[in-house]
């Protein structure tokens, strides 16, 4: 899989841009702040139809544009698949008020897509293009909150299960509703019997959130444990687990809600030796949930929130039994991170039969020089691999012999030798 063409209208710096991509390695290079991983967010937005640093839609419109009476953006990429082709075009537009005047919250935008031409969700567009982008900050993944790991497994999960993806929609709509409903029974505005709908609906999508991710970590964890010693040039074993917060471990007390399928508490990081993940199908999950709520439901009430579920779920790095997350070095984290996604894209190419596009955000300037040759040589077998940078030196020499060369200045791009 490949974007072969890439058309940007007021997207971030850029105005108007039509680019050429081939099948292979593509460096992208010049000084900071010139639009270089602008254009890998626009690659990562027509997988995802997310950004990956942005909060909000409407930073992604060039800020010239903001100021036209209809301001908009517009991505456009034209895919090419082992088996198919196929056109994506992800238009940004101001959001209309209830009252469709449109004169609400300053840009506050929406999105129009169409896949072939055609009007599309954007639960039909996720999957159609596999994208997998590292960058510095996913050091994050190890050192940051929880909240991010669970973002990573969500944005990966929803790229090889459309199932996954409607069930993610799903959950948090009931969960409003059911945090909702919570704080009604606290403030005696609701009765607490009403709350066994809320909870039949939250287990039906959560318990295939939590089984998915567990598979999926389980995988990762596999391909990991390969990957891990090459980057590392020791035989270092990384382990990777799901904190779910369906159970209490055995050594916690009641109200402390974490547990784990395949690991260690969530709350208490510690130097564990590897024991055998202990898996639940998802009838076992759906039981677990069921059972949870009913014992965290005064809890739950006096808080006026949901408790346990995916929402309060992690993930575990441990390297040689050491918790990364709470001992790892910040050298052991980028590697661990990079293991990580490295894993992500070998997954991806076992799941659905198509090498995802790699996007590779100034991440040579994060590695010593033995690392990076460990990285470009395993990325060597991907079909398209975009690579930022703000040095072509921190590259060896005979790289470019299969590489092409933009030089990106000022949302200008040109191809060296053209």
């Amino acid at each position: 899989m490949h974007v072969a063409h890439l058309s940007l209208t007021n997207f971030r710096n850029y105005v108007r841009l039509e680019l050429d991509l081939p099948a292979c390695f593509v460096v992208f290079h010049g000084d900071n702040a010139q639009g270089k991983t602008n254009l890998l967010e626009a690659v990562f937005y027509l997988g995802t139809t997310r950004s990956p640093r942005a909060s909000a839609d409407r930073e992604l419109v060039n800020w010239l544009a903001q100021e036209d009476d209809m301001p908009f953006a517009k991505v456009t990429g034209k895919v090419h698949r082992a088996r198919s082709s196929l056109e994506v075009d992800i238009t940004l537009l101001p959001r209309a008020d209830e009252d469709g005047s449109g004169n609400g919250t300053p840009l506050a935008m929406s999105k129009r897509i169409r896949l072939n031409g055609l009007p599309k969700r954007a639960t039909d567009l996720v999957g159609q293009v596999n994208v997998v982008m590292f960058s510095p900050q996913d050091i994050e993944l190890i050192s940051g909150p929880p909240h991010l790991r669970r973002r990573y497994l969500d944005i990966m999960n929803s790229q090889v299960d459309s199932h996954y993806l409607r069930s993610l929609q799903v959950y948090a709509r009931v969960l409003v509703q059911r945090n909702h409903l919570l704080r009604q029974i606290r403030d005696h505005q609701a009765r607490p019997d009403q709350l066994e709908f809320w909870n039949q609906q939250l287990v039906d999508s959560g318990a295939y959130i939590m089984a998915r991710r567990q598979q999926t970590v389980e995988e990762l964890s596999d391909l990991a444990q390969g990957l891990h010693p090459r980057l590392t040039g020791r035989q270092e074993h990384l382990k990777v687990s799901y904190l779910s917060s369906l159970m209490v471990n055995g050594s916690r007390e009641e109200n402390d809600v974490a547990l784990v399928v395949g690991g260690s508490s969530v709350d208490s990081p510690r130097i564990l030796p590897d024991a055998p993940a202990t898996s639940l199908d998802l009838t076992g999950i759906k039981d677990a949930f069921r059972a949870r709520l009913g014992q965290v439901v005064e809890k739950e009430v006096l808080l006026g929130m949901s408790v346990v579920g995916p929402h309060r779920d992690d993930l575990q790095l441990r390297a040689d039994g050491v918790d990364l997350n709470v001992y790892g070095s910040r050298g052991q984290q980028r590697t661990a991170a990079l293991s990580l996604k490295l894993s992500e894209a070998k997954l991806m190419l076992a799941e659905t039969g198509e090498q995802p596009i790699l996007l590779l955000d100034d991440m040579m300037s994060e590695l010593d020089g033995e690392r990076r040759g460990h990285l470009l040589e395993g990325l060597r077998q991907n079909e398209q691999v975009l690579i930022t940078t703000t040095d072509l030196d921190r590259y060896r020499s005979d790289f470019f012999a299969d590489a092409a060369i933009f030089k990106v200045e000022r949302g200008q791009i040109e191809r060296a030798g053209a």
